[in-house]
């Protein structure tokens, strides 16, 4: 688990640098005031395709828990996480509220975030530079979420990899069972013949002895036909 958790880090590391996941870009994150449980804030909000609900709160919980937070469900059924420890955007620790639902319009699912400071909430106007720390936060979540889709389709395609080499193990088996039967099948031919050969010569033989023994009945009937009838 250690090793895992390791590279874990590196691969996040690497591809926060380059903006990429496996070829495709982690999706954008956009920033508007939108509605939670303390009124209408300046939010943090990206969108995953092809992702269910239960997978990005895993995600989320496990990066908050990197920043040596805890998540738990408040009232408002908010992902929330009191004193996050974030030095690249508070020498104080933070609060971290998030939702996470489905988009019915296209059923993929959206992230939303916000982040309070202590007096006031995290936005774009009045802390610019501090919302690079926030973008490496969600980023990360990002990267989490696609490495766990892309494991699960990494064991999806196995799976289908054991399933044809199982195919093909059934396929050379046929085939070798199938030569087997193919030389059973050849040396029963060949016995079939040489016991045909065999019959031959044993039915020309026993024409001979019969046509031996009809030359013997007629001799043994015209010896009966000199004698009267009984």
């Amino acid at each position: 688990m250690k090793n895992f958790q390791t590279t874990l880090f590196v691969l996040i590391c690497a591809f926060l640098a380059s903006n990429t996941l496996n070829g495709q870009i982690i999706p954008k994150i956009d920033k508007s005031e939108k509605m939670m449980s303390m009124g209408s804030k300046s939010a943090f909000t990206v969108k995953y395709e092809g992702t269910d609900v239960k997978t990005v709160e895993n995600q989320w919980t496990k990066t908050i828990k990197s920043y040596k937070g805890k998540v738990k469900k408040n009232k408002a059924k908010e992902l929330f996480a009191d004193d996050v420890k974030m030095k690249d955007l508070s020498t104080n620790t933070v609060d971290v509220y998030a939702t996470v639902a489905k988009d019915e319009t296209d059923n993929n699912t959206i992230l939303s975030v916000w982040y309070d400071l202590g007096g006031a909430f995290l936005n774009v106007a009045e802390h610019p530079s501090q919302t690079v720390a926030v973008k490496n936060m969600i980023d990360q979540t990002s990267l989490r979420i696609g490495a766990e889709r892309a494991e699960s389709v990494l064991k999806m395609e196995e799976g289908t990899l054991k399933d044809m080499n199982k195919d093909l193990d059934k396929m050379v088996k046929e085939k070798e069972d199938g030569l087997k039967d193919i030389e059973e099948a050849k040396a029963l031919i060949a016995k079939t013949e040489a016991m045909i050969e065999e019959n031959e010569k044993s039915q020309e033989e026993k024409k001979t002895e019969i046509k031996g023994q009809e030359v013997t009945i007629e001799a043994a009937k015209a010896d009966r036909a000199k004698y009267p009838k009984l």
